[in-house]
């Protein structure tokens, strides 16, 4: 089984649709979809969207980085 992307862990803790987070970060539930599915890698300005609204760090989101760390709070709330 392969393990979940950061993104998708994010999300399933803060109760998030892809489509949520997509309205989050500015891009489409589609994006975050491929991101999830590892089918595409997010660039450098995407990276700079997600990281600011979920407090996550670049190599979380890139696989870099032990992926069971604790996440940071909720960014909607």
């Amino acid at each position: 089984m392969t393990e979940k992307h950061p993104l998708q862990v994010y999300r399933e803790l803060h109760d998030l649709t892809q489509e949520d987070l997509g309205k989050l970060v500015g891009v489409e539930a589609a994006t975050i979809s491929r991101w999830e599915q590892r089918t595409r890698t997010p660039r450098a300005d995407d990276l700079n969207r997600i990281c600011a609204p979920t407090q996550l760090p670049a190599p979380h989101i890139l696989g870099l980085t032990d992926t069971s760390a604790s996440f940071p709070a909720d960014p909607t709330s």
